[in-house]
């Protein structure tokens, strides 16, 4: 049994009429048993017939077909318990945490307790909520269905209340590689940097760069690399790895200059301490890189470093499944992002041209 009362605020005149005085401003909470667990929360709400009404909804809503009432905090805690089980990577995990915090926070300030009461309507007036680019958005609406399907299938929910929204449009984004000219000039301002200054380690900072560019490189894993992965062999050194992201074996060549000078380093990890975290260390990196680019005055990111490596592979004729390998990618995303940079494309549609000439 559920039951609502008036908490009176400090200065409120009508505190000594009681919790359950009616025409008193303050916020009404609920309070009660539900399959032997209590539920204290406040409505948000200030009118009492809306706070009756929302009390009977709870109860009703919140049996579901097994005749057992999910709180909101209960299925988001068995679902990341499952997916760290199933050993989701641990960026998508901390992507998982993060919006399925703010679904807990909207529907603490909405009073919404029970699974059940997240209706298509509510659902949409979180994803609101949202001030992201389309892209981010569309994304995070992905994990959004992820995480209630998941609900679905374990019989919380009769069907997914966020299946009828519909992902923001998302143009189409154009790659842009470093110029020769960006890079140079990249390079030059790291040898300009003073030791020791907020800015970081010059040195090291453009070896990561040149690391980054030299073998595709995300700079999540670019900024946790071993020494035990430059492997030595009679043509010169390779990195052998696997990718965070993809998990996909990467081995590709690089320069012996810059192999030696990144193995000249200190400690295990060149560009890690090892006190940090692994997303707290590329986050520091990317700071520092964003310090640089400002320096420079080039407007860029990290990822361009990669961007440069696979169009350099592509624009040289290397064809999209040897780029895939060595990107640590799938073709299919490679002609998905790298189109315009393909040359066989660019053959094909060329001889399309030629073809209405004759």
């Amino acid at each position: 049994m559920l039951q609502i009362f008036r908490r009176h605020t400090q200065d409120c005149p009508h505190t000594h009429k009681g919790r359950d005085y009616k025409k008193c401003l303050c916020p009404i909470w609920i309070d009660g048993y539900m399959s032997g667990q209590r539920l204290l929360y406040s409505l948000k709400l200030k009118d009492w017939n809306l706070a009756l009404q929302r009390s009977r909804e709870i109860e009703i809503g919140g049996i579901g077909a097994s005749s057992e009432p999910v709180l909101v905090q209960r299925a988001i805690d068995k679902f990341l318990l499952d997916i760290e089980t199933r050993q989701l990577g641990k960026n998508n995990q901390r992507k998982f945490k993060h919006l399925l915090q703010l679904l807990k926070q909207f529907c603490e300030g909405s009073g919404l307790i029970f699974l059940s009461q997240l209706s298509p309507d509510e659902t949409r007036n979180f994803r609101n909520t949202w001030k992201l680019s389309p892209s981010t958005a569309a994304k995070e609406l992905e994990r959004l269905k992820t995480f209630l399907n998941f609900c679905t299938e374990c019989d919380w929910l009769d069907k997914n209340p966020a299946k009828v929204l519909k992902p923001p449009k998302v143009e189409p984004t154009q790659i842009v590689p470093f110029t020769d000219e960006q890079l140079t000039k990249l390079w030059k301002t790291c040898d300009g940097y003073r030791k020791n200054s907020r800015d970081g380690d010059g040195h090291r900072l453009k070896l990561l760069g040149q690391l980054m560019l030299a073998t595709g490189l995300r700079i999540g894993d670019a900024s946790v690399i071993t020494r035990d992965k430059f492997i030595r062999t009679p043509e010169g050194y390779e990195i052998r790895l696997r990718t965070a992201k993809t998990r996909v074996d990467v081995q590709c060549p690089i320069q012996n200059d810059l192999a030696k000078a990144i193995l000249g380093l200190d400690g295990p990890h060149p560009f890690w301490s090892g006190q940090s975290s692994v997303d707290d260390n590329s986050g520091m990196w990317r700071k520092r890189f964003g310090r640089l680019f400002k320096k420079a005055n080039i407007t860029g990111h990290c990822h361009m470093f990669r961007h440069t490596f696979i169009t350099r592979l592509l624009v040289a004729g290397v064809s999209v499944e040897n780029t895939a390998a060595l990107a640590g990618n799938s073709p299919a995303i490679i002609r998905k992002h790298y189109s315009a940079w393909t040359k066989e494309r660019q053959q094909a549609l060329g001889d399309a041209v030629r073809k209405t000439w004759a």
